[in-house]
């Protein structure tokens, strides 16, 4: 995984009894072949979930709920959904992601032929009904015909039954169960229909497609989506003991393709013990974090997980270290557990967590062994992000927390992650610069990286880890590597000084 000149580095780095953050290290410039436009980001947060890009979604309260996590996979990450919610709400956020884009819809929302017009109005009100167009079912759950938009914007009688006023069976186009993507979209692009029914024997619903989807398929290409039903993927940090399975449980069948176990120090017995159950619920991938020692990382693979989170004390609005005295500057933790994960035989990917403020950083911390980064501060800005943009001094900005400040754990549910009678804070609030959409941040942060892996001659992520070298920097070094010798400096879309 990793060349022997990176090795020797950090050999002598411990053997001097000192840890690596960000600022300590550069990359060193190698000849290259590699061209921006070739670059490949694609990695993996967890054994079996792969992204286009290597940017996770922090679970946060002012980062990650179904708006951002829509957007962060639209462009090719993950996001994941913050648990300051009750089950329910957690629930509902993922189902949003979910319900957002589809290949097949396998079990689509359907009316009866007894219904009337005005029961599926109020389903619609109460948003149990959220399409424009659904199948209609008799009581042998058969299909008998299709309710549009249409149908129900003529009908002036609300007691109208809905078999009445369907547009019926033989008039609609369908297709039979196990028709692909490609031949359902041509089929209906050939007669002119924005929904296509299939039917298997016995006249039996199988499920239907939908042209928006089916064309969000086509052109959104670096939509993060599973392959096997079109929907966009989204994951859920849970806590721990008997509510954060309970949780997890919830949000799996909800439709979460991965679990975060998320902890400040996660390298506990109560949380190997809560792990090991949430490993057995089964239906997602279970990522553990946070972690920052070889140990804690190997611990956590012998318990099965599919992913390990890296990063202790690192965050901007992060007082871990500070409140403790514990904590492991982040290059160095990300490159002993990437180390410790590869020497072992694991096979899990490591996503680099905290101290994060360049795109710089992102390629540092893939360098040291991360898969992918996840991003708190850098995403909270933007527009998806929960809150309102507010003005403060002349300047646009959002709310920020870390999930261990005080408003954060008031608004907890479970309060499992700092336990105690009087709540120690491990976090503070502030305000972070509003960065506009997702689109256009993630679109300056993927932009560094793919230049910084041209800088490294590497062509994929794989290749950073064995190709790419590090230096030591001074603290001379660090002032030279930003704007200097200024009396006024504007700002660029990727670095506010």
């Amino acid at each position: 995984m990793f060349s022997d000149t990176k090795r020797a580095f950090f050999k002598n780095v411990r053997a001097l009894h000192t840890k690596l953050t960000f600022d300590d290290v550069l990359g060193e410039p190698a000849f290259t072949t590699v061209q921006v436009p070739d670059v490949i980001t694609e990695s993996m947060f967890s054994k079996n979930i792969s992204v286009k890009v290597p940017i996770i979604s922090a679970a946060m309260d002012t980062v990650t709920e179904a708006n951002l996590a829509i957007a962060i996979a639209k462009v090719g990450g993950l996001g994941i959904i913050h648990r300051n919610l009750s089950i329910e709400e957690q629930v509902e956020h993922v189902r949003k992601v979910k319900n957002y884009s589809h290949g097949l819809v396998s079990t689509p929302a359907y009316v009866l032929e007894t219904d009337t017009v005005g029961d599926v109005l109020e389903r619609k009100e109460r948003g149990d009904l959220k399409f424009s167009s659904f199948p209609v079912l008799n009581g042998e759950q058969q299909l008998v015909g299709l309710i549009t938009k249409t149908n129900l914007g003529y009908a002036e009688d609300p007691s109208a039954r809905i078999g009445a006023i369907m547009t019926p069976l033989a008039e609609l186009v369908t297709a039979e169960a196990g028709t692909t993507k490609e031949d359902a979209l041509s089929l209906m692009q050939q007669k002119h229909i924005k929904l296509l029914l299939l039917v298997k024997p016995g006249q039996q619903l199988a499920g239907m497609y939908t042209q928006r989807d089916l064309m969000r398929a086509r052109f959104g290409s670096m939509y993060n989506v599973d392959d096997s039903n079109g929907q966009l993927i989204v994951g859920a940090a849970v806590g721990f003991g008997d509510e954060g399975v309970d949780r997890a449980h919830a949000l799996i069948a909800a439709g979460a393709d991965v679990i975060v176990a998320d902890s400040a120090h996660i390298d506990a017995q109560f949380e190997h013990d809560t792990i090991q159950r949430l490993l057995e619920l089964g239906g997602a991938d279970i990522v553990a974090g946070n972690v920052s020692t070889a140990g804690a990382a190997v611990r956590l693979a012998k318990l099965g997980v599919h992913g390990i989170k890296v990063g202790q004390g690192g965050g901007s609005i992060c007082t871990t270290r500070v409140v403790t005295g514990f904590g492991t500057p982040q290059v160095s933790a990300i490159y002993d557990c990437a180390e410790a994960l590869s020497d072992g035989g694991y096979d899990i990917p490591v996503c680099a967590d905290g101290g994060i403020r360049h795109s710089g950083d992102i390629v540092l911390a893939l360098m040291a062994g991360g898969s992918t980064v996840m991003l708190g501060g850098l995403l909270a800005g933007t527009a998806e992000a929960p809150g309102d943009v507010k003005m403060v001094d002349g300047k646009p900005t959002k709310e920020y927390r870390g999930m261990g400040s005080i408003g954060a754990m008031k608004k907890r549910f479970a309060n499992d992650r700092y336990r105690g009678d009087e709540p120690v804070a491990e976090g503070v609030e502030g305000q972070v610069q509003y960065r506009g959409t997702v689109q256009n941040a993630v679109k300056q942060y993927i932009g560094g990286l793919k230049k910084g892996m041209r800088e490294a001659n590497a062509l994929t992520i794989n290749d950073l880890w064995s190709k790419a070298e590090f230096c030591r920097v001074t603290s001379a070094g660090v002032r030279e590597s930003h704007p200097h010798d200024l009396i006024a400096m504007t700002s660029a879309p990727n670095y506010e000084g």
